[in-house]
């Protein structure tokens, strides 16, 4: 096998067919009733796609084939390089986002709701004088290994804001009070709402913000009430977003986007990381129609005219899962990590325990407890317990670089808290998703080029597949 061979995926979905090469993120567009029907779907190095096309007389596959030989001598591919990272090359490294958890208060019992465990177990709280104890030392172990990153705090995510209002602005003056005291900028982020009840001084605060976040869950008809009529009483100059927690059994994707879209400015859909026992549980056969709902939301993006398509992807929301897959595809993004949590982002627990993502706080495995408030000790213990996934499928998987590795809350609430490898069905969904996309995009650059180009302006996107999709055509630059 040669020194430079990539990494193919044949994609074939519609009677369309795309050839994606996994290490440059360049993809073609491919005549169908060319190719060999083995080759659908499948990933293969160089030297297996040149012997398969070698084998045909069809004049389509053998300009193909010259093709692909005239780029490999240009050394055009390169061999696949895993893009997920040694877990110990964070030993020792920034801290950049810190999600303070005070309590596990709520005024609702969502489906989704990833503190309802811990409801159970515990109701203490952490009081102003134990988070102010908490954020010197994080801001002191930056100072003291010269970090100059800044660093951004979140108060209470495991808890419904409003009903602790007074808690976040005490330490909101907290810390406009120290950060001269350091180099590095400090910020406090607001965490989402579910907007059921809003005091005159909460909205007064946000009015002055100018951003407000609402989490909503579509199955309470009393908290969607709630909400369409609470969000009037802020001013329009507000930036309003909403995040919408969806499940496997979600239909009509694309109406739960249109039905909030007067209200709010962004809206972003989220999928929620749930147990087996859950009221909608992540299985194989849940897996197969919330992918076939994906794929009616593509088809019906498709079959909107140019206002309106360009008109959903302005509301399409910064944290929306599919937009992001959109915007990986299209600046060709490489990326390194899912996320940041448990590398520079972590979460700190009402009883003072330190973890990935406030997600992961009612995981014994990686929740690590900050004894006499010593943050480097327990950040080093929470360190040798994230998973390294390098060595596993990730690191020849063909959407790596859009997908970054798996979600740990997926691994651990999927898997039975194995967090040894990926999970098929977070796998499959993630795969899904890209391949739709790839097919959505493609369809926007050879068919409605403009539109396309003003979808990318709007989002402020850097556009690199800006060459011909045709495999022979883009050839030619190089002969």
């Amino acid at each position: 096998m040669h020194l430079n061979d990539s990494c193919f995926r044949i994609i074939h979905k519609n009677n369309r067919c795309l050839l994606l090469d996994c290490s440059s993120q360049i993809f073609w567009i491919l005549e169908p009733n060319s190719i060999p029907k083995e080759l659908f779907n499948q990933q293969l190095n160089l030297q297996v796609l040149e012997k398969k096309l070698l084998r045909s007389d069809d004049s389509y596959l053998q300009q193909l084939k010259e093709n692909v030989e005239l780029l490999r001598k240009m050394n055009f591919f390169v061999p696949l390089k895993g893009g997920i990272k040694e877990n110990n090359s964070y030993q020792s490294s920034d801290i950049t986002q810190i999600y303070v958890n005070p309590s596990l208060d709520c005024n609702l019992n969502c489906w989704f709701c990833y503190a309802k465990d811990a409801r159970k177990k515990n109701d203490s709280k952490l009081d102003f004088e134990g988070i102010s104890k908490i954020i010197i030392p994080i801001l002191d172990y930056k100072k003291e290994n010269n970090f100059s990153d800044s660093i951004g705090f979140s108060i209470g995510f495991t808890e419904e804001l409003t009903l602790n209002f007074q808690l976040f602005k005490r330490i909101k003056s907290f810390i406009y009070k120290i950060k001269n005291q350091y180099e590095f900028s400090i910020f406090l982020f607001l965490p989402s709402t579910n907007l059921m009840q809003v005091t005159e001084e909460y909205v007064d605060f946000i009015n002055d913000y100018k951003h407000l976040t609402v989490s909503i869950d579509l199955d309470n008809k009393n908290q969607v009430n709630n909400v369409v009529q609470n969000i009037e009483k802020f001013k329009r100059d507000v930036e309003k977003n909403l995040i919408i927690p969806i499940h496997s059994k979600i239909e009509n994707i694309y109406d739960i986007y249109s039905k909030f879209s007067n209200y709010f400015d962004y809206i972003s859909l989220r999928p929620v990381r749930v147990k087996i026992d859950s009221e909608y549980p992540w299985t194989l056969e849940t897996l197969s129609n919330i992918k076939m709902e994906i794929s009616k939301l593509f088809k019906k993006l498709l079959l909107l005219d140019d206002e309106n398509l360009l008109s959903f992807f302005e509301k399409i929301g910064p944290t929306d899962y599919f937009a992001r897959y959109f915007h990986r595809i299209i600046e060709r993004q490489k990326l390194d990590e899912r996320c940041i949590a448990g590398k520079t982002a972590f979460a700190i627990s009402s009883v003072l325990e330190i973890s990935p993502c406030s997600s992961l706080s009612d995981y014994e495995g990686l929740s690590v407890k900050i004894s006499d408030f010593n943050i480097q000790d327990a950040l080093e213990k929470l360190r040798k317990e994230i998973p390294n996934y390098k060595e596993t499928e990730c690191s020849t998987c063909y959407i790596q670089s859009y997908c970054g590795g798996p979600c740990m809350d997926w691994v651990v609430k999927l898997d039975d808290q194995n967090l040894l490898h990926p999970n098929k069905i977070e796998c499959d969904f993630n795969k899904h998703i890209v391949d739709e996309t790839l097919f959505f995009i493609s369809d926007l650059i050879e068919d409605r080029k403009t539109l396309f180009d003003l979808i990318v302006k709007e989002k402020k996107l850097r556009n690199r597949l800006n060459y011909p999709l045709d495999f022979n055509q883009f050839s030619k630059f190089f002969s």
